[in-house]
């Protein structure tokens, strides 16, 4: 993939912002924890096109569970590309469209764990 110019990568500066207001969305230490582990990926995702795609649903839920503490997490599109249900491929060969069931601020169900 790098061979090929396919990765892009980009500088993201720390947000501490985002990260104190981790810490404090988490009401335990293994909590925090948890979500801390991805913390940098939801920053990429804020400073580029809001998309995550991520086997992990366990931090998918525990963001899910958190969004009135972390509110500019609500737009990013977050695909498990295991699940068939979610149907990654058409979604990424149209472009990774802001569709509102992906949308971390959705209303939707969240994945079965």
């Amino acid at each position: 993939m790098i061979a090929r110019k396919r990765i892009e990568f980009v500088e993201v500066p720390a947000h501490l912002t985002l990260e104190k207001r981790v810490a404090r969305a988490a009401a335990d230490e293994f909590l925090a924890v948890i979500i801390d582990k991805d913390r940098r990926l939801i920053e990429a995702a804020l400073m580029t096109e809001k998309r995550v795609t991520s086997l992990d649903d366990h931090v998918r839920k525990h963001l899910q569970d958190h969004l009135t503490r972390l509110p500019d997490i609500r737009s990013i599109c977050w695909v498990n590309p295991c699940r068939p249900e979610e149907d990654a491929v058409t979604w990424l060969g149209a472009g990774a469209p802001a569709e509102r069931i992906r949308l971390l601020g959705s209303a939707s169900p969240r994945p079965k764990e």
